[in-house]
C-alpha cells in the first residue's frame, strides 16, 4: 500500500485475472503472487517478479518519491536485516539510480532449468538442470 499499488499486463488469463492491464492495492497483488489453485510455484516465481518490477517502477517516478518514507517505514515493518534501518536510504538510491538507468537484469527460471527426480523415498522432487542454469548464470553476472 506504500507505493500506491501496482500495474501488471497480462497477455492471457493468470492468477485468477482475466487478460489485460490491472492495477493492483497491496492485498489484490498478494493474492496474485501467492494464488495456488491454477498456477504452480513457477508461475508464482514469474508473478512475484511481475509485482516487484512494477512497484520498483513505480517508485523510480519522481511523481511517487513522495511516497519513500512510507515504503522504509513498511519495509522496517516486513523486513528483517541486518542492515541498519540508517543505511536504507542509500540502499534505497542504489535502487533508484539501476531502475533510472534500467541497470537491473532479471531473470525468472522455469522448468527448463529443472529436472523432475523421484527419491528413494518415493518423493517428487525437482533437480537443478546445471547445463541450462551456468549460461544464465554467465550471462547474468558476466562484466
Amino acid at each position: 500500500d506504500a507505493v500506491g499499488g501496482v500495474d501488471i499486463h497480462l497477455a492471457q488469463a493468470e492468477g485468477g485475472l482475466p487478460a489485460g492491464n490491472h492495477h493492483l492495492d497491496a492485498g489484490q497483488a498478494l493474492a496474485f503472487v501467492r494464488e495456488r489453485y491454477s498456477s504452480d510455484d513457477f508461475f508464482r516465481m514469474q508473478h512475484g517478479q511481475m509485482v516487484v518490477t512494477s512497484a520498483m517502477a513505480k517508485m523510480a517516478n519522481p511523481l511517487n518519491w513522495w511516497r519513500w518514507p512510507g515504503i522504509f517505514t513498511a519495509l522496517s515493518h516486513a523486513v528483517q536485516t541486518n542492515i541498519p534501518f540508517y543505511e536504507w536510504p542509500r540502499l534505497g538510491l542504489a535502487v533508484l539510480r539501476a531502475a533510472l538507468t534500467n541497470t537491473i537484469d532479471s531473470h525468472v527460471l522455469n522448468r527448463d532449468y529443472v529436472n523432475p527426480y523421484t527419491t528413494d523415498q518415493g518423493a517428487n522432487i525437482l533437480l537443478p538442470n546445471w547445463d541450462a542454469i551456468h549460461p544464465l548464470i554467465v550471462d547474468l553476472f558476466a562484466p
